[in-house]
């Protein structure tokens, strides 16, 4: 270890909004997408234009 002695303290209003700002980037990013592309027909979504 480079700082044996140096504590850790993490707030938990800060590890709250982590967490929070990370599940909302997973919905918007993927779960959201995905969603829209799943309602696609599929010989529609794989054809050139």
């Amino acid at each position: 270890r480079i700082f044996p002695n140096f504590p850790i303290l993490i707030p938990f209003w800060a590890l709250a909004t982590a967490v929070g700002v990370s599940l909302l980037t997973g919905l918007v990013f993927g779960v959201f997408p995905a969603r829209r592309a799943a309602k696609l027909d599929p010989v529609q979504a794989l054809s050139r234009r």
